[in-house]
């Protein structure tokens, strides 16, 4: 969530500079529009913090709108590979505009967008899109939607509104069972038997039946427990009574992802800080799995022993590492580097704690780390001088008010680099500098041609994507690229790519942005050296300059520090 919220602020400050014909109008709340809530469309329906106008859908079909929609992960596959690409489909996905042509009144083709964001966004957006959407009670297919989501994130007095309030299709077995949910949660057991007995009759769902009754009749589930692989009977499992230890509500192996991604966050945060970070340190290197990462988790979050932290930290980037998922642990775990202290011992892994500093978007803490492990730690000296006011920059204390003859606080030790030290590889301090120049979008900085060059030359022709991709945003071209770029073997491209760069030919914006980034996610082996270039052109065009380059910056931090 830190994530998104400084990416679309970032976005927002780049898309007012966009010079394109393709670059979006004033965003839909910078007037005022009245219009009847019968003849809004859902379309029309859209989230705050969108970059793109009402137009957005203007030069699109209904048809080619569907077809881009499709290209996307659906909800119940999840299937994106990068933070950043997913964020460009939900900007999109989140914005409220005028339906294509031929789209107005397309239940199918709102269904979809709602399907897509929930992959791309979440059920938290998906669920807050379609409490916006009026005229559910005629619409079963978002109403079914809007109810799943509801009772699978403990919404149950909004999914049941739904439920109650639907009319047509009512008799559906599913709305039957629905509304005898909502019974049972109202406590009116008897007429949600009778509800759940109609359903059953229509067609049999033994797990909801046992689920129900077992709450009706205040009786303990024995056995296995059932898994379920709806939001209904997910609902139901919350509150159904067991025998088993522990955490015995799970998703089953055919739940759709976003089901098994709410259960996930359910679970997320629910551990104690650590009362014995020593011992839990220790004890994490018996476990593994999820009681291994809570565990590491608990160290972290303590406030007892930050060096503990540090090492509980490193343990989690190792971990993160092992299962390809390094940029993503780190954007999670990045806003706890401010807090931990720099040692010798913390120093050894402050490469990573940089890095995982500025995937949270915390540069001045980066930039300290990224000091620190080429300086070292500093130690006290023997003997403490006083500090005239004008030493205070020199000693990181550019901050302290103060007259220009204030001395240094009794307390403070002056400190001096530790000698011995070895500094952080070239290489290494090559990446970090690339990366803090991408998160405070510096690309065009005359030193960036330096820092390109030698990025090149360690990592070869596989970076010639990124450093191609840079270029398109302004950074200094590099000699000698084009004769490398001529030995490489030649790649096929996405076929979403030639449908982007014929979509922004014609002025079609979210077509334009949803192919660049369906284009983006295609093929298991992340986007090609050409996807990357022609992505890029068209994104930046949009406005979504920052979303170009959150991806590369995630590329560059999952090559060099995986």
């Amino acid at each position: 969530m830190i994530f998104r919220a400084s990416l679309t602020a970032l976005l927002a400050g780049t898309a007012a500079h966009a010079q394109s014909d393709l670059a979006p109008p004033a965003p839909a709340d910078a007037g005022v529009e009245v219009q009847s809530l019968e003849a809004l469309d859902p379309l029309e329906v859209g989230l705050q913090g969108s970059l793109f106008s009402r137009t957005l859908w203007d030069g699109s079909d209904a048809a080619m709108a569907r077809a881009a929609l499709d290209r996307l992960p659906d909800g119940a596959s999840g299937g994106y590979t990068s933070l950043a690409t997913r964020e460009i489909a939900r900007l999109v996905l989140v914005a409220g505009g005028y339906p294509p042509d031929g789209g107005r009144g397309d239940e199918a083709l709102a269904m979809s967008r709602a399907d897509r964001l929930l992959a791309a966004g979440g059920a938290h957006d998906a669920f807050d899109l379609l409490e916006r959407t009026p005229g559910l009670d005629r619409k079963a297919g978002l109403a079914r939607m809007h109810a799943e989501l509801g009772f699978a994130l403990g919404e149950t007095q909004r999914a049941c509104d739904t439920a109650n309030g639907l009319l047509e299709g009512r008799d559906q077995p599913y709305w039957l069972r629905a509304r005898a949910v909502c019974s049972v949660f109202n406590d009116q057991a008897a007429a949600g038997e009778l509800s759940a007995e109609l359903a059953a009759a229509r067609e049999p769902d033994a797990e909801f039946d046992r689920l129900l009754y077992a709450i009706t009749l205040e009786q303990t589930i024995e056995g296995d427990f059932p898994t379920p692989v709806n939001g209904l009977n997910y609902a139901l499992a919350l509150a159904a009574p067991s025998t088993a230890d522990g955490e015995w509500v799970r998703p089953g192996e055919a739940a759709p992802h976003w089901l098994v991604q709410i259960h996930e966050q359910r679970g997320a945060g629910d551990f104690s800080y650590s009362a014995a970070p020593a011992a839990d340190l220790a004890r994490a290197e018996t476990l593994s799995g999820q009681s291994r990462h809570d565990v590491l988790i608990s160290v972290l979050a303590q406030g007892e022993d930050r060096l503990l932290a540090a090492a509980a930290l490193t343990a989690l980037l190792d971990d993160a590492a092992e299962a390809d998922d390094l940029p993503g642990a780190m954007r999670r775990f990045g806003g706890e580097v401010a807090t931990l202290p720099m040692t010798e011992d913390t120093l050894a892994d402050g490469y990573r704690f940089a890095l995982a500093a500025i995937l949270n978007g915390d540069l001045r803490i980066a930039r300290r780390w990224r000091d620190a492990v080429l300086s070292g730690p500093a130690r006290p000296e023997a003997s403490m001088p006083a500090l005239a006011a004008s030493d205070f920059m020199s000693a990181g204390l550019e901050d302290k008010p103060g007259a220009e003859t204030t001395a240094a606080p009794a307390a403070a030790e002056p400190v001096v680099e530790d000698a011995a030290w070895q500094p952080l590889p070239a290489a290494q301090l090559v990446i970090l500098d690339m990366a803090l120049a991408l998160a405070a979008d510096t690309v065009d900085s005359p030193a960036m041609e330096a820092l390109l060059a030698a990025y090149l030359e360690g990592q070869g022709v596989e970076a010639l994507g990124d450093i191609l991709a840079l270029e398109r945003l302004g950074a200094p071209a590099l000699p000698g690229v084009r004769p490398l770029l001529l030995q490489r073997e030649t790649a096929g491209v996405p076929i979403e790519l030639m449908a982007m760069e014929a979509a922004m030919q014609d002025g079609a914006v979210a077509e334009t942005a949803l192919l660049a980034a369906a284009a983006l996610n295609a093929g298991e082996d992340g986007p090609s050296a050409e996807t990357l270039v022609r992505t890029t052109v068209a994104l930046d065009a949009l406005g979504l300059r920052a979303a170009m380059l959150e991806l590369l910056l995630e590329r560059l931090v999952a090559r060099a520090a995986g």
